[in-house]
């Protein structure tokens, strides 16, 4: 096992200043038709991914990839939400089977142990990423992956874009749970762009527009809260990585 992928800023976004680039302005400058493998140095891996539905992995191949990076779903591994409620075999054997697959389709298996889809049973029982509870809990789980895949996996995504999941989950209300902080156009207006501005009607398709609006939970400090605990609960899994399964 080599490493645990984490996500952090760039310099730039601890500046508070993100350079948003269009495609197209990059497009004018380099004439990708050019381009091919010898460009890139021996070790550089060209993959694909996906969040929730696994691909063809005979047609991954066929294509060139490298690599394949997918998600684990933390219920189809832990039903309960807790580690000590029971493992899902059937869960454990259906990732194993496909990253053997990959494997044997002569791709390097990238893993993301959380991406987005949070356990219904542990929200409702102490309010998800909301509660420091949910530290032990996501590095249980975590456990769980590194010791069931760990021989084969070299490489793990711990959390996907935990900015993204506060700020959609508990600012915009576009992602579960849906906790907007202020109207629609309240959101669009003020919001500091990342990786792009957002799309004032693709914000209104998941907060509405309503007349008195209420705001669930506490929209002053919730995003926070949460963004601290994603932090939190990605350091407890990476430490126990390095210290326990890392070889």
């Amino acid at each position: 096992m080599q490493g645990v992928v984490s996500v952090i800023p760039s310099a730039m976004e601890y500046q508070n200043s993100l350079a948003i680039v269009s495609p197209k302005s990059i497009s004018k400058e380099i004439d990708s038709s050019t381009i091919t493998r010898n460009d890139f140095p021996d070790d550089f891996l060209f993959g694909t991914s996906t969040s929730a539905y696994q691909e063809d992995i005979i047609a991954m191949k066929n294509m060139g990839f490298d690599a394949y990076r997918f998600s684990i779903c933390w219920t189809r591994i832990l039903p309960g939400g807790h580690r000590n409620l029971g493992v899902n075999r059937e869960g454990i054997k259906f990732y194993s089977d496909l990253i053997d697959m990959i494997i044997a389709n002569g791709m390097e298996p990238f893993v993301t142990v959380f991406h987005f889809d949070f356990p219904q049973v542990l929200q409702a029982e102490y309010g998800g990423f909301l509660s420091k509870k949910v530290v032990k809990d996501f590095c249980d789980y975590a456990e769980v992956c590194f010791w069931e895949f760990g021989d084969r996996v070299k490489y793990w995504i711990l959390i996907n874009e935990p900015w993204t999941y506060a700020v959609n989950g508990y600012v915009m209300g576009t992602f579960p749970p849906g906790q907007a902080s202020a109207p629609a156009p309240v959101i669009a207006n003020n919001i500091q762009a990342y990786r792009g501005a957002p799309h004032p009607e693709l914000i209104k398709r998941g907060t509405k527009l309503y007349t008195n609006f209420k705001p669930i939970g506490n929209p002053g400090t919730d995003v926070y809260t949460v963004g601290r605990n994603l932090l939190l609960a990605q350091a407890a899994a990476a430490q126990s990585y390095r210290t326990k399964f890392q070889v």
